[in-house]
């Protein structure tokens, strides 16, 4: 399964242990939504992903 975490925000610690318990069953893609701006390719990533998890 392919999961597709969008970050709004710096994770802190339980966020990071919670996304790396996810990287050890599934293939895990990241957007960061402060860094990120071709809103397109990131609509393309969310229609491609079985899960999308907003932190």
């Amino acid at each position: 399964m392919t999961v597709l975490c969008l970050i709004k925000q710096e994770l802190d610690q339980s966020g990071r242990d919670i996304l790396a318990a996810i990287e050890q069953e599934h293939e895990v893609k990241r957007i960061d939504l402060t860094q990120e701006q071709d809103y397109e390719a990131i609509i393309g990533q969310i229609e491609s992903c079985d899960r999308v998890i907003c932190w």
